[in-house]
């Protein structure tokens, strides 16, 4: 078969676009992006994916999701125009719309799915992963050729099988004819039979059984089943009549024994009822009797207890008014007294502080600031005149008559100084010399001197001022005067804090206003105490008067009831003679059964024989209603037809199960036959690989070892071998396209065939790009070739049937 045309209407970026091809080369010229792979993934999937796809699988998720029409589209329509023995025009749509239909050459519709399909794979004849690996050949699968093919057994397996197909038949036997029969039979006994469970395949007994594809074994083994069911069924039914005989016999029996009792039980159901009746109205009677004689009897007393409690509540709420004021005024002097301890308490702590307050005010008002500024310009006057002390000088004087005169030495005063011939200074910073007439002056050249001594004196003076506005006399004294001003004020805040404790709320100036005005003490006693008895007090009147008030309630229902105690005497007389009279009735009624402790037991017992009597009426019923019913369900086979019928259906099933073990001994051989068939089927693809490979690789590589279909390893002229999972990009792609094309013309035989390749020649040099064009040239003399590229230099190094693609109204 060969593609005339496909159409695209829509698919994935393409509205509508209608392809034709010619046969041998056809190449497609187009830019990224211009529709070339989406023409190529359109006839892959008008020939292998059905519309009916679900949206859970591989090929919807991974395929037909993405060409779907982009933005917005829900449908996607390929048509495709075949060339074969028959021609037809086949259009297929997934998505929204999901339809196909074939259209034959004599203009004859078929849409039934399965017929479609099966026509589809007359034309096709070899399966789907043989095409999608050999003969549809994606670009960025190209270099994966070896490893994609080494993954599927499908494509290897058909280049093997037509090969020794040929071979076999060559020696005047039907290698198909005969394998086919063997599995024929072999299809016939095990269809959905498992041999290794021994049993159908996937689990699926009688009870859910395969409804196709079932072989004679399973067939058998499933009427095997069928007759131990109905031998089940049989014995269960028999077993169930049995037992409905033995439940109906002890349902009659106990029924009877039933029936006798309550008989015996109706001849006394009259007097017991009317037992029941008066039996309550006695008791009655008597509790009315003991009622009435109690409140007689408490009537009287229950008056004077409610005098008696009204007097003693009276009483108490007076010892509680006594007992408050008491509380009161023990609480007041108590209050005084904690007033007056605390005042005495305190008073010490409040004058210590007045004391140390008096003596801070005593001392100079120094602070610590005042402190700091002091040993600031004490420090700076020491540094200066440390460092005119770093400046030394020294003097040597040379005088030939006696020489007066007036030295200044650094910071110190002057002094007379007489020399004699010869005399040695020394200074600090600075030296002057003066006598009558003349003066000199020498200054050490490390630093100004006289600035230093200015300083000097500044600072002494600062000092001096400082300490005179403070009247102290030096550093020393007011560090001293400082520490002890903070000593004091530290003892002061604490003590004042202790005092604030001691005090809480109260102020000490209130607390001594307070005490001239406290009223004089006396002895009184603990207001809890006063507090409990008041408490006591309380409790006994509320207990009292809960007490009065039930005595009341119970006099007040007595009065409302029987308006007096003599009434109360009558009524007992009353209730008294009727009871007489009620234990006579009963006198003359039979007695209650000694079973019974009461007429009430012995009605719920009769009541209950008689729900148990009519229960049983019903169960017997329902039981031989059963017991028919039961009898209707016995199978018109006996057990021991069936026993029988079991046996033969075993037999049956074992037989097959033997010459099932036979004909696998029969594959088994045959397969071992194809085994030895096998070792020479390769060659003639060996041979086409090996030209193939010769061309591409300009006799780099003349041989190669196969591993069955795929090349293992190649070699060189001198023998020098390379396995195939260590070619350089280019060599690799070099034996990938040997290969398709040397499995493409033994895939598709005689008939004319198809094969697809996006841009093969991309991975190769030039060198290798010419050898490959007169490859794919030679193959296309007898096979169909579509070959997509976006170089124009491979399109005309290619040949062939030109179509050029262009980019237009964002179609891609």
């Amino acid at each position: 078969m060969i593609i005339k045309s496909v159409k695209l209407t829509p698919f994935a970026g393409i509205s509508n676009r209608e392809q034709t091809f010619a046969p041998g080369l056809n190449v497609i010229l187009g830019p990224n992006e211009a529709g070339k792979s989406t023409l190529v993934n359109a006839i892959f999937a008008a020939l292998f994916i059905p519309p009916e796809i679900r949206k859970n699988s591989e090929d919807w998720k991974n395929f037909i999701s993405r060409c779907l029409p982009y933005p917005g589209g829900d449908t996607a329509r390929v048509k495709i125009e075949i060339a074969a023995e028959n021609n037809f025009r086949y259009s297929c749509s997934w998505g929204a719309d999901r339809e196909e239909r074939l259209i034959l050459e004599d203009g004859s519709e078929i849409n039934d799915s399965q017929t479609i399909r099966d026509q589809l794979q007359q034309v096709l004849q070899l399966g789907r992963s043989t095409y999608e690996e050999v003969l549809f050949a994606r670009q960025e699968e190209m270099i994966h050729t070896l490893q994609k093919l080494k993954n599927n057994s499908e494509a290897t397996g058909a280049i093997s099988d037509l090969l020794r197909a040929a071979l076999f038949e060559a020696g005047g036997v039907s290698l198909e004819e005969l394998e086919e029969a063997i599995l024929k039979e072999e299809a016939e006994l095990l269809s959905n039979w498992d041999p290794g469970l021994d049993g159908p395949r996937g689990g699926r007994g009688i009870d859910n059984p395969h409804k196709t594809k079932v072989g004679k074994i399973l067939e058998a083994y499933y009427n095997f089943e069928t007759v131990h069911k109905k031998l089940k069924s049989a014995r269960h039914a028999e077993d169930e009549v049995d037992e409905l005989n033995r439940r109906l016999a002890e349902k009659n029996a106990e029924r009877e024994q039933l029936k006798s009792r309550l008989s015996e039980m109706e001849t006394l159901e009259e007097d017991i009822r009317r037992r029941s009746t008066l039996e309550p109205q006695l008791e009655t009677a008597r509790v009315k009797e003991t009622e009435l004689k109690a409140i007689a009897k408490k009537w009287p007393g229950t008056e004077e207890k409610v005098k008696n409690l009204e007097a003693k509540i009276a009483s108490e709420k007076q010892r509680i008014e006594s007992a408050e004021k008491e509380l009161k005024e023990a609480e007041s002097i108590l209050a005084v007294r904690k007033k007056k301890k605390l005042l005495e308490r305190v008073r010490p702590l409040h004058e210590k502080i007045s004391d140390l307050q008096q003596q801070l005010i005593k001392l100079p008002p120094l602070t610590e600031k005042d402190l700091n500024y002091l040993r600031q310009k004490q420090q700076e006057k020491e540094t200066l005149k440390a460092r005119l002390e770093a400046m030394k000088l020294k003097a040597r004087i040379t005088a030939e008559a006696m020489l007066n005169l007036t030295v200044t030495s650094g910071l110190e005063d002057p002094y007379l100084l007489q020399v004699e011939k010869e005399t040695s200074l020394e200074a600090a910073g600075r030296l002057n010399l003066e006598g009558h007439g003349w003066s000199i002056e020498v200054q050490s050249g490390e630093g100004d001197a006289n600035r230093v001594m200015v300083m000097h004196r500044q600072a002494q003076k600062d000092l001096e001022a400082r300490l005179s506005e403070l009247a102290v006399t030096d550093t020393e004294e007011a560090r001293t005067i400082v520490a002890r001003r903070q000593k004091l004020q530290t003892e002061v805040e604490r003590l004042r804090s202790e005092l604030s404790g001691i005090l809480g709320e109260e102020k000490y100036d209130d607390l001594a206003r307070a005490a001239a005005a406290f009223a004089p003490d006396k002895p009184v006693r603990d207001p809890a105490q006063i507090s409990n008895d008041i408490g006591n007090l309380n409790v006994a009147i509320k207990s009292d008067s809960y007490t009065l008030e039930e005595e009341k309630t119970k006099l007040g229902e007595w009065k409302e009831k029987y308006e007096s105690s003599d009434k109360v005497i009558e009524e007992l007389s009353d209730y008294r003679g009727r009871a007489r009279e009620i234990e006579s009735a009963l006198g003359r009624l039979k007695p209650l059964p000694a079973n019974y402790a009461n007429p009430d037991d012995f009605i719920v017992d009769l009541k209950e024989i008689r729900e148990q009597e009519d229960s049983l009426k019903t169960a017997i019923a329902r039981l031989r209603e059963n017991l028919a019913e039961s009898r209707g369900r016995l199978p018109e086979e006996t057990t021991e037809d069936l026993e029988e019928a079991l046996r033969l259906a075993e037999e049956e099933l074992n037989r097959l199960k033997s010459r099932a073990r036979a004909v696998s001994l029969v594959k088994e051989e045959f397969n071992t036959l194809k085994e030895e068939l096998d070792k020479d089927t390769l060659a003639p693809l060996t041979e086409a690989f090996i030209h193939n490979l010769s061309v591409l690789t300009g006799n780099r590589y003349t041989a190669a070892q196969m591993d069955g279909a795929l090349p293992g390893e190649i070699a060189s002229p001198r023998g020098k071998t390379l396995p195939v999972d260590y070619l350089s990009t280019g060599t690799s792609g070099g034996v990938a396209l040997a290969l398709r094309l040397a499995m493409a013309r033994y895939l598709l035989g005689e008939a004319a065939g198809f094969l697809v390749m996006d841009d093969p020649l991309v991975n190769l040099d030039p060198e290798r790009r010419e050898a490959a064009a007169r490859l794919i040239n030679e193959f296309a003399r007898e096979k169909q070739v579509i070959i997509t590229t976006c170089d124009p230099e491979t399109a005309r190094l290619l040949g062939g049937s030109l179509i050029t693609m262009e980019m237009d109204n964002g179609d891609s």
